[in-house]
């Protein structure tokens, strides 16, 4: 059975936070290293990265900016993997 949009946006969410997750592991930084970078707790990022919390863009953006990183988004054409152009 096909996933529905809104499960592909939530699996795609998690596998971000997992990603994110795994950076920060890789950098070797603690999660209260981190959280206190975002200007939150050690168990608000806990929950974060283990996907208990439905994470606001903000946060995601604020954990990726603790591990010097950005996150870009882009738009696509339905069923395609190509960036689409959007004009307005």
């Amino acid at each position: 059975m096909a996933l529905s949009h809104m499960e592909r946006l939530v699996e795609a969410a998690m596998a971000l936070l997992r990603e994110l997750a795994e950076v920060r592991q890789s950098l070797e930084l603690s999660q209260t290293v981190v959280a206190a970078a975002m200007g939150t707790s050690q168990s608000s990022l806990a929950r974060l990265e283990s996907n208990a919390a439905d994470a606001k863009l903000s946060t995601v953006e604020r954990m990726a900016g603790a591990l010097g990183l950005k996150i870009q988004f882009r738009l696509i054409k339905a069923g395609s993997d190509e960036p689409s152009v959007v004009r307005g």
